[in-house]
């Protein structure tokens, strides 16, 4: 008799589980050995697909005109809507890595879009070892772009 109670509960349960795979239920939700998952049928997968197609269509073509790459424009958008803005938090908010951010900024520099201030030393407590802010504001000719 126990034998074919946990039989029942056994069937039940995969008609369960197949039940919720045909509604589209959470693709998590039975793992398994992945035999029914695709990445096509995640969100994330899909928004990732839809910027890389507008950066590669649409804002290449337009930042060509102003010679300017994608990190290059988006590192000038950020420091023209947050100005006067510390380099620090700049990275932080734009999901540029830390390094292309800081080679960004100095070819940016170089050519006199972007312009960087340090506090003066005086303002600074003796014996503060924490590092210089980087304080970054755009310049007339980067606001010309």
């Amino acid at each position: 008799m126990a034998a074919k109670t946990k039989a029942r509960k056994k069937v039940a349960k995969t008609a369960v589980k197949t039940a919720a795979r045909k509604v589209g239920a959470d693709p998590w939700s039975d793992v398994g050995h992945g035999s029914h998952l695709h990445i096509g049928h995640f969100l994330t997968f899909q928004l990732i697909r839809l910027a890389n197609a507008a950066k590669s269509n649409v804002t290449r073509r337009y930042l060509a005109d102003f010679g300017l790459s994608v990190p290059e424009w988006r590192l000038l958008a950020m420091t023209t809507r947050f100005q006067p803005v510390r380099f620090s938090e700049l990275v932080a908010n734009s999901s540029m890595d830390k390094g292309q951010a800081s080679r960004t900024l100095h070819g940016m520099i170089k050519r006199g879009y972007i312009a960087t201030k340090s506090p003066t030393p005086g303002t600074r407590k003796a014996g503060d070892t924490a590092a210089v802010p980087v304080i970054l504001t755009v310049t007339s000719k980067g606001r010309s772009l």
